[in-house]
C-alpha cells in the first residue's frame, strides 16, 4: 500500500469581499491536486514541505476560489505511481524531475513551451528540459575543499587540481550526478574521477576535493563548518541543469489547467522564490535572476555565481541533464 501524505491548503480571504470578487473573476473556480516526491531525509522534506505550503497559501489567499491539496510520495513509490497512472487519473500538476519515461507514447502531459516562453526573460532560461517540463531551480557545478588537507588556488582544470590534492594526500572525486556539466566544462572524460559515495567521503573527510553541485551546499555548510571553501569553475564557458521541474495532466480540465498555469508561473515569482530558495534552504539555486542575485549576497561564499552564469553556455546532453536531477531533488 503506497504511503501517501496529504497536506491540504485551505481557502484563504485577502481584503474585504470587493477584493475577494475581483480576484475570483481573474481565475477559474478549481480544486487541484498536487503531487510531488519526498526523499526521506526529514530535515530537507520538512523544508520543502513549509515552502510549498507557505506559497499555496499565499496563492489561495490571492484567488479565494481556488484550492490545492498536496499529495506526497517518496522515491522509490514516485515513479510507479505515475506510470500506472491512466490518463484520467493523473494529478492535475506534478513534479517530473528525473522522470523521463512517463512521456512514452504518452499524449497526457501538456505542452509548456509556451507557458515558459512567457517568463524566460526573468529566468535562466538555457537549461534542457522536454516541452512538458516547467523548472522552478536550477543546479550548477560547485567544487568543494576540505581545507583541512590544505588549499587549491585554481580550478583551471581537473588535472591541476589533481596534482595539488594528490601533494597534499588527499583526492579528487567527482559526483556521477554532475559528470555531464564537468564534462562540458572541461573538455575531457571525468570517469576515472567518478566516486558513487564521493559526497560521503567529502563529509566524512575522506576526500580532499569534491566536485558537487549547488545543491551540496548547505548540506557541507552544516556538516563541515569553518573547514571547507567553495570554487567556481573557472572556464570560458558555463551550464546548469534544471531542478524542480514540473508537469500538467493534459486530461485535467480546462479550469484546472489554467489554475495549475498560473500557480506554476507563482512558483517563479519573487515571493515564491524567496519561499524556496532564501527564507528555507531547499537544495539548489533559484532560478529567478532576481532572486539569484539575492542568495550570492547573503551566502557570501556563492559570489561569483551569477558571473559564471553569464558565460557562453555550453549545453549538456538532456538525458543526462535530466537524469541528474534525481538525487538531491529540491522544491
Amino acid at each position: 500500500v503506497l504511503s501517501l501524505c496529504i497536506i491540504v491548503v485551505a481557502l484563504g480571504f485577502w481584503g474585504g469581499e470587493l477584493s475577494r470578487q475581483r480576484r475570483d473573476a481573474t481565475l477559474p473556480s478549481a480544486d487541484i491536486t498536487v503531487l510531488y516526491m519526498i526523499t526521506g531525509d526529514e530535515e530537507a522534506d520538512a523544508s520543502k514541505a513549509e515552502a510549498l505550503s507557505a506559497i499555496a497559501q499565499e496563492f489561495t489567499n490571492e484567488y479565494a476560489n481556488v484550492s490545492i491539496e498536496f499529495i506526497t510520495a517518496s522515491e522509490d513509490e514516485y515513479q510507479n505511481i505515475l506510470l500506472e497512472a491512466n490518463e484520467n487519473s493523473l494529478p492535475v500538476l506534478f513534479e517530473s524531475s528525473g522522470l523521463t519515461d512517463i512521456s512514452a507514447g504518452n499524449s497526457a502531459l501538456l505542452d509548456l513551451n509556451d507557458l515558459f516562453d512567457s517568463v524566460k526573460e526573468q529566468l535562466y532560461s538555457e537549461g534542457a528540459r522536454q516541452s512538458w517540463q516547467f523548472p522552478v531551480g536550477i543546479d550548477i557545478p560547485l567544487i568543494y575543499i576540505n581545507t583541512s588537507f590544505g588549499t587549491v588556488e585554481s580550478a583551471n582544470s581537473i588535472e591541476e587540481m589533481q596534482r595539488t590534492c594528490s601533494s597534499a594526500g588527499g583526492t579528487v572525486e567527482i559526483s556521477a550526478e554532475a559528470q555531464g556539466m564537468y564534462e562540458a566544462l572541461y573538455g575531457i572524460d571525468t570517469a576515472n574521477y567518478i566516486v558513487e559515495s564521493a559526497k560521503e567521503d567529502f563529509l566524512s573527510g575522506n576526500c580532499m576535493a569534491y566536485l558537487g553541485t549547488s545543491s551540496d551546499y548547505f548540506d557541507i555548510q552544516k556538516t563541515l563548518p569553518g573547514t571547507y571553501e567553495v570554487l567556481i569553475p573557472n572556464c570560458t564557458d558555463s551550464t546548469y541543469r534544471y531542478i524542480s521541474m514540473w508537469s500538467i495532466s493534459s486530461t485535467a480540465s480546462a479550469d484546472e489547467q489554467t489554475v495549475a498555469k498560473s500557480f506554476l508561473i507563482y512558483l517563479v515569482s519573487e515571493l515564491a522564490q524567496d519561499y524556496l530558495y532564501l527564507q528555507t534552504q531547499n537544495q539548489g539555486l533559484p532560478i529567478l535572476r532576481n532572486t539569484l542575485e539575492e542568495c550570492q549576497e547573503i551566502y557570501s561564499e556563492l559570489d561569483g555565481v551569477t558571473e559564471y552564469l553569464n558565460r557562453l553556455f555550453v549545453e549538456v546532453n538532456t538525458s543526462e541533464a535530466i537524469q541528474g536531477t534525481n538525487g538531491g531533488d529540491t522544491a
